[in-house]
């Protein structure tokens, strides 16, 4: 599809609307159905839309087939954050992460599945006698050239992503099966003794301290997600676009940031043990801002090596935020519900509905640099929502609580 930044990125809303609806709707349903059964279905329905995807050579039909798959991956999000902080409430920590750690080693996989089926772009030169086509890699070579781009097979790595989706169908229904002859803990929804057993250790909010905390963590959450979604969709697009890097060095760099952001994940899982959550969350904040200011810089100034490194800093700061905030959640304010998780991922859908389109129309009528700009701008606004967030708990939260719970 010949499409600019601007109208491809109706692609990344459409697909935040299909989340949106997809995050509600599961939140809603998990605490009334079987979590396993449930998570099965999402998985499995999710792979499909996944596998048909390239298909969909209209534009339309992309909208259509991105609405589908935003909404089955909403609810994969909502019951698998769900479903491991019910189990494990404040001790969710290492669970949790290790959980974000198995999304984003796929992310990191997902590139270099898709490389050798990538179209090969050729190169026609204009200034000899004779017309000659030669595969690129890339040289800094001054002669002028036609650029073209050769068949693509790209079909083939969404269908290979699509099996190992709905393989991963398979222990969930596994313990499906086993539940039923075993009494085991995963096979119930939600129970109320879970939820009091939780909330022992923390003090009873009323409804109005509850609407500030979930808007507030909402908000917190959503804005930060944006800037881990933008980063990764756009990190290749700002680099052929402004950079001038060829497309190949496009996916290694996105290639980079999911090692290194997977990497963080792993290593976030033992850093849960000796760090408080709500610290862990300000430290990891601090890095990837001084990491976006890195980044502007050597944009601005063309420093190669460091947007490589900016970049593999951004995957391991980016890595622990999104679940720490589940975490955080757990220990030191509410109990995770289906209905929180939904909360918080229904405000993650609506940011990355609005923020693609304002990036895309400033990237394409401005500057491509307002990638940079609009990521700084984000951390920053970050930062003052978890201030408020830990002034709140100081005040509302710290001086009721039983036991010790974690600001």
């Amino acid at each position: 599809m010949d499409k600019n930044i601007e109208t491809a990125s109706w692609i990344f809303t459409v697909g935040s609307l299909g989340y949106l609806l997809g995050s509600f709707a599961f939140g809603l349903l998990f605490d009334r159905f079987n979590r396993l059964l449930m998570l099965s279905t999402v998985t499995s329905l999710s792979a499909v839309a996944i596998a048909v995807m390239p298909w969909c050579s209209q534009f339309s039909l992309m909208l259509a087939i991105n609405f589908v798959s935003g909404f089955f991956t909403g609810g994969i999000d909502v019951s698998g954050n769900s479903h491991i902080a019910s189990i494990w409430g404040r001790d969710a920590a290492p669970f949790m992460q290790t959980l974000h750690f198995g999304f984003s080693a796929g992310g990191m996989i997902g590139p270099q599945t898709a490389k050798p089926f990538s179209a090969q772009k050729s190169c026609s030169q204009l200034n000899t006698t004779g017309t000659t086509s030669t595969i690129l890699p890339f040289t800094n070579s001054t002669t002028s050239c036609d650029e073209q781009y050769g068949e693509t097979h790209i079909h083939y790595a969404y269908l290979i992503t699509g099996i190992g989706s709905i393989s991963a169908t398979i222990p969930f229904l596994v313990l499906y099966c086993l539940s039923k002859r075993y009494n085991t803990y995963v096979n119930t929804p939600l129970l109320t003794t879970e939820k009091q057993e939780q909330q022992n250790t923390l003090p009873v909010l009323d409804m109005r301290k509850q609407i500030v905390f979930v808007g507030l963590l909402m908000t917190f959450i959503s804005m930060y997600a944006c800037v881990e979604n933008r980063f990764s969709s756009l990190i290749t697009t700002f680099t052929d676009e402004y950079l001038h890097w060829n497309k190949y060095e496009g996916l290694d760099l996105a290639t980079v940031f999911w090692a290194a952001f997977a990497a963080g994940r792993f290593c976030s899982i033992p850093v849960t043990f000796f760090l408080k959550t709500s610290n862990m969350i300000l430290i990891y904040l601090l890095f990837l801002t001084a990491v976006v200011i890195a980044l502007l810089i050597a944009s601005v100034y063309d420093i190669r090596q460091l947007i490589w490194a900016c970049t593999a800093c951004a995957g391991l700061s980016m890595s622990a935020i999104f679940p720490a905030t589940f975490t955080w959640t757990a220990e030191s304010i509410l109990t995770v519900t289906g209905k929180i998780s939904a909360t918080y991922i229904v405000g993650v859908s609506v940011f990355n509905m609005i923020f693609p389109l304002l990036y895309g129309f400033v990237m394409d009528n401005y500057s491509q640099m307002y990638f940079v700009y609009l990521l700084l701008g984000q951390l920053v606004l970050s930062l003052l929502l978890y201030v408020a967030i830990r002034m709140l708990i100081r005040i509302y939260i710290k001086p009721f609580t039983p036991r010790k719970v974690s600001a």
